[in-house]
């Protein structure tokens, strides 16, 4: 995990294939060392879950399961929640999560728990659509694959699974501002921060 102070009152977190082992972030570490209490958070292709951000119980996700007697037999499994840590709760104002087509298998995952939260923005683009647990097997000639083994879907039924996280705010890097050495995303994100 990679973190830098963009303004007095902001902080940015990068959550990178590097910080697989993390379980947490220190808010309350975040929160001491920022002037004001609004964090922006980057996504990487690996992520942690956490809820910290979440100050109420609030549903995230369901699965499907197969039913080994009847193969071709799939059922939800109950909703799952997350949040409601109560004082260890993230305190400050708000949070954005910017995503993109990188953002794969946990990374979806994780702003999906971040997306549950009543003071979250996910933004950026629609990312990889591909989480869920790993399934390997072997076929015939050596050869070895692996499918997603079960379905993840948001509370209400809706699809995850080659759909992605839809961002509740779309923004892409151009060309231009490549070339100018701008980062939109994330210049996006301090917009939506200093609105709230």
């Amino acid at each position: 995990m990679r973190k830098s102070v963009l303004l007095s009152c902001i902080s940015l977190v990068f959550i990178t294939r590097h910080a697989q082992s993390l379980t947490n972030i220190d808010f309350e570490t975040l929160e001491t060392e920022s002037a004001k209490d609004w964090e922006v958070f980057g996504n990487g292709s690996h992520a942690v879950t956490f809820d910290q951000t979440i100050s109420l119980s609030a549903d995230f996700v369901k699965f499907t399961k197969g039913n080994a007697d009847y193969p071709e037999e799939f059922s939800f499994t109950e909703t799952i929640q997350v949040g409601n840590h109560g004082s260890k709760s993230y305190r400050g104002k708000h949070v954005v999560v910017l995503v993109n087509e990188l953002s794969q298998s946990h990374a979806e995952f994780t702003a999906m728990v971040f997306k549950a939260g009543d003071k979250t923005t996910i933004a950026g683009s629609t990312n990889a659509g591909a989480h869920g647990n790993v399934s390997y097997f072997s076929l015939q000639g050596g050869l070895h694959t692996a499918i997603s083994g079960i379905g993840v879907y948001y509370p209400d039924g809706t699809e995850t699974q080659r759909v992605g996280i839809v961002p509740d705010v779309v923004v892409l890097p151009t060309i231009q501002g490549i070339k100018d050495g701008i980062n939109e995303p994330l210049e996006k994100a301090i917009k939506i921060i200093n609105k709230v």
